[in-house]
């Protein structure tokens, strides 16, 4: 793949298609629940994105500065991770199966890096699931906003470095009519750059809260205690339950069931025999 290759070109084809042509990069190979495209430059420094979109990826039209398209959730942010880590000679892991929860990052065997950067967000703050320390928020803080989120592929990982999830400028994330700001894109990265030559050469590891003794008339935050909150994580609904730490809808449930009995199928994988 050259650098003349296109978001467009590139990025909106099958997810079999790019673990095709980036094969040489491909690991678990025979693995559909473990298949990863990782390329490893000897970086202290890991960038992150997804290929699996809960909209097949179309584009659309490139209107002046707005990008209409789905599926930029994440192929918007693997385009991005993939020219930011060939720029900047930066180790890249691309994943699959985010979207169900299963994300394939979680079988990947990770080296001691200083910080690990993932680009699956949309606007333009940044997240980090308390995969961080003060002095990690402090260092974002400094070009972002340091906003709430609930899950992406940083937060499967098997790591004690701080991990961020970095706005990308994308809207309606899983909806057919998704877009993106791109101008607010490149302002994203622009900053991003920035933070990275400022602490590129520096080691940020996570740092566990202090469990909080709520007193009776105080009101917790979401990020400390969720099951304060009877919103579900995904899409704001009610009506939810506590699993696997996360307070889910039931139409957010049905829908992860369904997207992960429909890869088990395509991968020719018998839900009983698991």
């Amino acid at each position: 793949m050259t650098k003349t290759d296109s978001l467009k070109e590139f990025w909106f084809r099958s997810t079999k298609q790019i673990f095709r042509d980036l094969n040489k990069h491909v690991l678990d190979k025979g693995s559909r629940h473990k298949h990863r495209i990782f390329i490893n430059r000897g970086s202290n420094i890991l960038l992150m994105a997804h290929l699996d979109t809960v909209q097949k990826p179309k584009w659309d039209r490139l209107e002046g500065d707005t990008l209409y398209a789905a599926g930029l959730d994440d192929r918007l942010g693997c385009y991005l991770a993939y020219r930011v880590a060939e720029n900047l000679g930066l180790d890249l892991l691309l994943t699959d199966h985010e979207e169900c929860g299963k994300t394939t990052g979680a079988f990947h065997t990770l080296k001691d890096y200083n910080w690990i950067a993932e680009f699956d967000r949309g606007g333009a703050d940044v997240v980090t699931y308390d995969l961080d320390s003060p002095e990690f928020i402090d260092a974002l803080d400094d070009f972002w906003g340091v906003g709430q989120g609930t899950y992406s592929d940083i937060a499967s990982l098997d790591t004690t470095a701080c991990c961020v999830n970095v706005g990308i400028g994308y809207q309606l994330d899983h909806s057919a009519d998704s877009y993106a700001d791109l101008s607010e894109t490149a302002n994203q990265m622009q900053r991003f750059q920035q933070f990275y030559n400022k602490y590129k050469d520096s080691k940020f590891t996570q740092v566990e809260s202090e469990p909080i003794d709520w007193m009776e008339d105080e009101i917790p935050s979401r990020k400390n205690s969720r099951r304060f909150w009877d919103e579900c994580d995904i899409c704001g609904g009610g009506g939810v339950k506590p699993i696997f730490g996360y307070l889910l809808c039931r139409d957010c449930v049905e829908y992860m069931v369904e997207s992960c009995r429909i890869d088990n199928e395509l991968a020719g994988i018998d839900h009983r025999e698991r």
